[in-house]
Formats: C-alpha cells, sequence, structure tokens
C-alpha cells in the first residue's frame, strides 16, 4: 500500500484489489493519525471494524459529493456520482479534507 505525506497525516493509497477489499480490516490501528484513499470506489463496508468510519465520496473532479458516517457491520448506500472514497475513523474539517484532495490529486 502506497503511502502520501500530508501535514501530520498519512494518506494511504489502496491501489490493489487486496488493499481496496481488506480496506482497514486488520489495519486499523495504523490510521489513527491517516486515512484511506480508496480509488475507483463508490460503496464500502464495515464489516469487522469496531469503530465508526467517516467516509467522503469523491467525484472524478475530486469534490466531494457525500459525507457518510458509517457505524460498524453496516454497508454504506451507492453514491452513484462518487468515484473514490476516503475512509478516516476521524472526522475532516474542511482545511484538512481540501488539503487531502490536492495532495491525492496531484500525485
Amino acid at each position: 500500500m502506497d503511502c502520501l505525506n500530508s501535514s501530520n497525516y498519512n494518506i494511504y493509497l489502496a491501489n490493489s484489489v487486496l488493499d481496496k477489499v481488506q480496506g482497514m480490516l486488520f489495519r486499523e490501528n495504523r490510521f489513527d493519525n491517516s486515512v484511506l484513499f480508496i480509488p475507483s470506489c463508490n460503496w464500502v463496508h464495515s464489516f469487522f471494524i469496531n469503530s465508526n468510519l467517516y467516509l467522503y465520496f469523491i467525484d472524478e473532479d475530486f469534490k466531494i459529493v457525500s459525507e457518510i458516517l458509517l457505524n460498524p457491520w453496516k454497508i454504506s448506500p451507492l453514491v452513484f456520482n462518487a468515484k473514490h472514497v476516503i475512509e478516516s475513523k476521524f472526522k475532516l474539517d474542511n482545511n484538512l479534507l481540501n488539503e487531502f484532495l490536492l495532495t491525492i490529486k496531484n500525485n
């Protein structure tokens, strides 16, 4: 799993099919100060995850189209106009979210 640095946080990139399927599963501690970017994804699940997930669905222009708080053992709705998703264990403020989007888009 590739990693980008942004401020005091890491942005992990789920580039492989295995990384996309696994997501935060079995790696929850790694994401205490990090987020997971999943390209080509418009829904996620939180099976076997013990904490809430903050989901930020992103369109092809890297604009946020939906923000969802997903409880453990749930499936998010399918967000048809989303191309990617950012998963986080913590709520992102707009400045930090925009910084993450710029970092991802420019790499």
